[in-house]
């Protein structure tokens, strides 16, 4: 039986059994990014390689290894492409410890990208900052502790350290050592939950270290609570005089 695939009219216009197999096989249709991507006002890139990506990364990340950047001009994704240079959407680039991060923005910056930012520090200064709520799998426990070279005062170092423990629900009997890892649950969405932790985390991280700026701030609010409360209780006295019904004299 002849076929469209071994005439000779065929193999002269070039139509070959791929040809064929296509045309039976429904073309999918190019969609653009998901509708949780377009959602979003930001888009959090991993630059490290996959088996890093796997143990760990934030919440939401999308992967991107550094090494894509290398091999082509146009070799970005669909997601960076649908955030690049959209108004009101920012893109934030990230690896360990900012090593190969800060140059991949360069590059990305280069590009043409005009949202492109840097988280500082990495990875390890954001688990060190937000150990609850913004990470995703299994990390170091060094990494939720202070490593700035030159300190020495180590009680200050496990004070951090337990505290940290105690925001993961980690006892102090259960401490771990140095070596251990802390392993969080494996999701992609932030939950209200997470939020939670984030937003108390990012209060905390706010309040001055130094104990004279957190005693001025201390009463600074107090004193605005004392106006507040002196101005509320002048008005009520005004209202109860003019309140009275008037009698002569």
């Amino acid at each position: 039986m002849e076929t469209s695939r071994s005439t000779l009219q065929s193999v002269i216009r070039g139509v070959g059994e791929m040809d064929i197999y296509n045309q039976r096989r429904p073309k999918p249709i190019m969609e653009e990014c998901d509708l949780e991507y377009e959602e979003r006002p930001y888009l959090i890139v991993d630059l490290r390689d996959r088996d890093d990506y796997n143990m760990n990364h934030i919440i939401g990340a999308h992967h991107y290894p550094v090494a894509m950047l290398s091999r082509c001009q146009n070799n970005e994704t669909r997601e960076l492409l649908s955030y690049k240079n959209k108004k009101g959407k920012v893109i934030v680039f990230y690896d360990e410890d900012e090593r190969i991060a800060s140059k991949a923005v360069t590059v990305i910056v280069e590009r043409g990208y005009n949202n492109a930012f840097l988280l500082t520090g990495g990875l390890k200064y954001a688990a060190r900052k937000f150990p609850a709520g913004l990470l995703t799998g299994s990390f170091p426990v060094s990494w939720t502790t202070s490593q700035t070279p030159g300190i020495k005062i180590k009680r200050s170092k496990s004070m951090d350290h337990n505290g940290v423990l105690s925001a993961l629900g980690i006892s102090q009997s259960q401490r771990l050592n140095r070596g251990s890892y802390i392993s969080l649950p494996q999701r992609e969405y932030f939950t209200s939950d997470d939020v939670e932790k984030l937003s108390s985390e990012l209060d905390m991280n706010l309040v001055p270290t130094d104990s004279g700026s957190r005693l001025s701030r201390q009463s600074t609010v107090a004193s605005k609570q004392s106006i507040r409360s002196s101005v509320r209780s002048q008005r009520s006295n005004v209202s109860s005089i003019h309140g009275k019904p008037w009698k002569p004299s």
